[in-house]
């Protein structure tokens, strides 16, 4: 496999397009310290299926090869664009010992490829994580570093990037995605280790790796106060934020988020606190209100801009409505009868959205030949897109709106605003003299 393809390059670029659509922002921090000319191996926490490895993808210049279960490699065809998009299979127990024999080769290859001073990332984790905290890593980057290290004579310069994967949002589109690299670990800092005892110097590299990931996310313990403090964290930064005189902005609020549970962690968390945000819980699932509605403020002039907004787009929005009625269709379908790990809920709104929905889009211009001239097909290629678009976030926005009328409005507003005072109450008292962190 080359370090460079062009081809590759090609398609990443044109994937890049609808990717940037997808998310609200996207943040890349400590791009300086990937180095250049050097063999590296990004390790990033997993949260968040096919999208993890496409924010890698789409937030560097390299072209990083990563590893997926051998099982998937089936077929000349499918190997050839596995191989092509520089995938490389990695064999388990359970897929037996001849499979196994396997792994010898594709090690032998990710060796090549790193003399070559090309780039790797492998998942520490080794499978994704629902939850927003760090799980125990695996071998996997230690092995491979150490393999490319002897095969060298240990003269590889091994770089072991520290990477942290974030969204404010992790199912959704319009989120925020930020990208942290952090400080880079140098392989040959194990090489006396390794000399002495290699499976040694894998745990110690694996456990190395690990405190340098954790400031790079959302690290919540898990245990028993795991939904307590995610709970916490989604509704009270921001009051902490405005408090400290601080913006309230995305990048900000990560910060935030990551002070407050620091501090909720390092003390024991009261009966009368667990009391509170489970009492506001209970209310809100009992008036499926969700916790990000209690966090908007909408004023009347903004009710007014919104009804006139969703009067002058209702007939575009509805004509990309039923225009596109079939892969929103189709993305539900996957969604809750194929795929029903809700770790790809957000992985298949991007495939429908950036592979399905193209093709669907030349069907039907190529459909519309029939009836138009050809001028007018390539204006509904072209404008499909921009239907679609502004249906999408149209419905979105109205669906979201239709919920805070409805809390606004509802019989329990005022039960549900008096738990949530009542538990800023006892954390403003909790949170005395806290200095949060210095502003982003």
């Amino acid at each position: 496999m080359k370090v460079y393809s062009l081809g590759y390059n090609i398609l990443k670029n044109i994937v890049a397009i609808p990717y940037h659509l997808f998310y609200k922002k996207i943040k890349v921090i400590g791009i300086e310290n990937i180095p250049t000319a050097k063999p590296i191996i990004f390790a990033p926490n997993h949260q968040n299926a096919l999208m993890d490895p496409l924010a890698m993808i789409f937030t560097t210049p390299n072209q990083i090869v990563f590893l997926a279960r051998g099982d998937i490699f089936k077929g000349k065809k499918m190997i050839a664009f596995l191989n092509f998009i520089k995938i490389l299979p990695v064999y388990r127990q359970h897929d037996g010992k001849e499979a196994l024999k396997k792994n010898d080769v594709v090690f032998a290859e990710s060796v090549d490829y790193l003399e070559n001073s090309g780039s790797f990332c492998l998942f520490p984790e080794a499978k994704h994580n629902p939850h927003r905290n760090l799980r125990p890593l695996k071998k996997g980057i230690p092995r491979i570093a150490f393999q490319a290290l002897k095969a060298s004579n240990f003269d590889l310069d091994i770089q072991i990037i520290p990477t942290g994967i974030y969204y404010d949002d992790k199912d959704n589109s319009g989120a925020y995605l930020q990208i942290k690299y952090g400080k880079p670990i140098s392989a040959k800092d194990y090489i006396e280790q390794i000399k002495e005892n290699e499976q040694r110097a894998m745990t110690e590299l694996s456990k190395d790796m690990a405190p340098k990931i954790r400031p790079l996310i959302i690290d919540i313990p898990e245990d028993e106060n795991y939904s307590l403090i995610e709970k916490i964290r989604t509704l009270y930064s921001p009051r902490l934020l405005q408090k400290s005189n601080l913006k309230i902005n995305d990048e900000n609020k990560f910060l935030m988020d990551q002070a407050l549970i620091e501090e909720l962690s390092k003390n024991t968390i009261s009966d009368s606190l667990k009391m509170k945000v489970n009492n506001l819980n209970t209310e809100l699932e009992n008036n499926r209100t969700e916790l990000k509605i209690l966090l908007k403020s909408f004023s009347f002039v903004q009710a007014i801009i919104s009804i006139l907004g969703f009067l002058v787009f209702f007939p575009i929005a509805f004509a990309g409505l039923v225009l596109n009625s079939l892969p929103f269709l189709l993305s539900k379908y996957l969604r809750t009868h194929l795929i029903k790990d809700p770790q790809f809920t957000s992985s298949i709104k991007f495939v429908v959205g950036a592979i399905i929905m193209p093709i669907y889009f030349l069907v039907l211009s190529l459909f519309s030949l029939f009836f138009v001239p050809y001028y007018w097909a390539i204006a509904v290629l072209i404008g499909l897109p921009f239907v679609s678009y502004i249906s999408y976030y149209y419905f979105k926005r109205l669906l979201f709106i239709q919920q805070l009328l409805k809390y606004r409005l509802g019989k329990n507003k005022d039960k549900i605003e008096e738990l949530k005072n009542d538990l800023f109450l006892e954390l403003d008292q909790l949170f005395i003299g806290f200095k949060g962190y210095k502003e982003a």
